[in-house]
């Protein structure tokens, strides 16, 4: 942990200890909870020390906030679908807006944002927007696909799930709690973001909507 911030070292405490009974946490810096990355007795093959390193991968390297703020660009990102194709935020940039959400199969606010965010898709899809929702679910790639397909299709969900075991993307958009969601306009600019869970159907939610697909 030496060259870590006293934030950053706190954190790879609080993993570890948890760690250890078998559940590893993300720190939400905006609230001071933490969140489990890995349920405990759901590990899928990591061991301790891989799990701490992802937590304590989030306390570093993350993008400058100048790159996250409303009215900047959004960072770019490649990141496989539950398929194994390649979905990159680039690709829509001048054709459709986006709303990026960070999530996980455990996530219990997650699970009750989701079929709020499927009607909002199926009612503005056909006006240009895309939905891409980032799990965060670690360990092996094949069985993280694999509970996410499941999860998707539990929920009937469907928008494209893109995988970040290795939280990468979540560094990127300095993710430290879930759900987190962007919305990304045409031209691949922020135009606002939304901690927490959030009703994808209601009023401000439909403006915020109609503000990216103009």
């Amino acid at each position: 942990m030496r060259g870590m911030g006293q934030p950053g070292r706190w954190a790879a405490i609080a993993a570890l200890a948890l760690a250890v009974a078998g559940t590893a946490v993300i720190i939400n810096r905006f609230s001071g909870h933490t969140l489990p990355v890995v349920p405990q007795g759901e590990v899928t093959g990591l061991t301790t020390r891989e799990i701490l390193d992802r937590v304590v991968t989030l306390e570093s390297g993350q993008a400058p906030d100048s790159q996250l703020r409303v009215g900047h660009a959004a960072p770019d990102f490649t990141a496989p679908d539950v398929q194994g194709r390649l979905v990159r935020l680039a690709h829509f940039r001048g054709k459709q807006a986006v709303l990026l959400n960070f999530w996980a199969t455990w996530c219990v606010p997650c699970r009750l944002e989701m079929p709020t965010m499927e009607q909002a898709y199926r009612e503005h899809k056909g006006r240009g927007l895309e939905i891409l929702a980032v799990s965060i679910d670690v360990g092996h790639l094949p069985v993280v696909a694999a509970s996410v397909a499941q999860f998707m299709e539990e929920l009937k969900l469907t928008f494209p799930a893109l995988l970040d075991p290795e939280m990468e993307v979540a560094r990127r958009y300095r993710v430290f709690g879930i759900p987190v969601s962007f919305l990304i306009d045409r031209e691949g600019i922020i135009r606002a973001r939304e901690a927490g869970f959030r009703d994808w159907t209601s009023p401000e939610s439909r403006r915020l909507i109609e503000q990216v697909l103009r």
